[in-house]
């Protein structure tokens, strides 16, 4: 079992998926997860605050993924 620190949780980055920010966000997200669980340290994608990624379509598919999530 992994624990998930509050700021790397699916709430805090659905809260935040419509920011300019959200690709940061999620690779501190990664971080913060690696760091209070160290089998998983340098294993995490830590790619989405890449200039080039398009942070409204990465906002949208958090989106997407939430509502799904929603209805399970």
């Amino acid at each position: 079992m992994y624990y998930v620190p509050p700021a790397a949780r699916c709430k805090h980055l659905q809260s935040h998926a419509k920011l300019p920010t959200i690709g940061t966000e999620l690779d501190e997200a990664m971080e913060a997860i690696e760091r209070d669980n160290a089998r998983l340290k340098g294993i995490l994608p830590k790619i989405y605050g890449r200039p080039t990624l398009d942070k409204m379509r990465l906002g949208q598919l958090i989106g997407t993924i939430s509502m799904g999530a929603a209805g399970t």
